[in-house]
């Protein structure tokens, strides 16, 4: 039976912490700041890899235990699986790898700033179990449509875009009924043919929606935002936090089953 707790490294922008042990428990706390501040600290087990060296397939599970220092988080945090879609050396990207589609399953909890959804009627912010599934290469149609991107500020191109977006990236979420600063137990089952989430022994979510591997462990708190609403609107950038922020994990197990 794999397990993750000794292959994984904290990865920490200027003054963020990690305090503690991933074998037992541990905190990633991110510091107070404005706007200009970028501040991340997380927790992965794919530093280094091509996308296509990443640790995880199904069938496999997380089963940890977790409180956050806010209701509503300044920025985004939480744990899952990704392919971490964007080649940037701290933090979002895959170390010397060209961008991808997202893949990813994971527990999510993100402010109110945030809207990473295309699909309407789906949940975007605050406690979520999400799960976004994308074509496994970029194809030149792909290509084409990225050319939009530099327009995207410009709002027929941001809804050619937005519309494109939709049809590539298919994505499912789910509210979690649990407050978030008290002891919750979380578990993801990602299997070949769909993923189920329980919180607390309870299912809060579970899809069909079928998700690549190999994908890489994840466990992070930050103070980014993204937002593409309905209205065509791109908006991106970090938040101001007054206090602290942080994520706490316990009794965390990765294991393949």
């Amino acid at each position: 039976m794999k397990q993750a707790q000794t292959g994984v490294q904290p990865r920490l922008t200027p003054g963020a912490r990690f305090e503690g042990s991933p074998a037992s428990e541990f905190r990633l706390w991110i510091p107070p700041g404005g706007r200009k501040s970028y501040r991340l600290a997380q927790l992965d087990d794919y530093g280094g890899l091509p996308r296509q060296n990443f640790p995880w397939a199904p069938p496999c599970q997380i089963t940890l235990q977790a409180r956050l220092s806010h209701r509503s988080f300044p920025g985004t945090c939480g744990f899952g699986f990704w392919n971490a879609p964007l080649a940037i050396r701290l933090g979002f990207g895959a170390d010397r790898s060209l961008p991808a589609f997202p893949q990813a399953v994971w527990f999510f909890f993100a402010g109110p700033e945030n809207h990473l959804v295309l699909n309407k009627g789906e949940p975007a912010e605050g406690s979520l179990a999400a799960v976004y599934s994308s074509p496994e290469k970029i194809s030149p149609a792909h290509i084409l449509a990225g050319l939009l991107f530099p327009f995207v500020f410009w709002r027929p191109a941001a809804a050619r875009l937005r519309s494109y977006a939709g049809r590539v990236i298919h994505h499912r979420s789910a509210s979690l009924l649990v407050d978030p600063m008290e002891w919750n137990e979380y578990q993801l089952h990602w299997s070949v043919d769909r993923t189920c989430f329980s919180v607390n022994g309870k299912v809060a979510m579970e899809t069909e929606l079928q998700v690549l591997g190999p994908l890489g462990l994840v466990i992070w708190a930050d103070n980014q935002f993204a937002a593409f609403r309905p209205n065509d609107r791109l908006r991106f950038g970090a938040l101001p936090c007054p206090d602290p922020a942080w994520l706490e994990v316990r009794r965390l197990k990765v294991e393949a089953v």
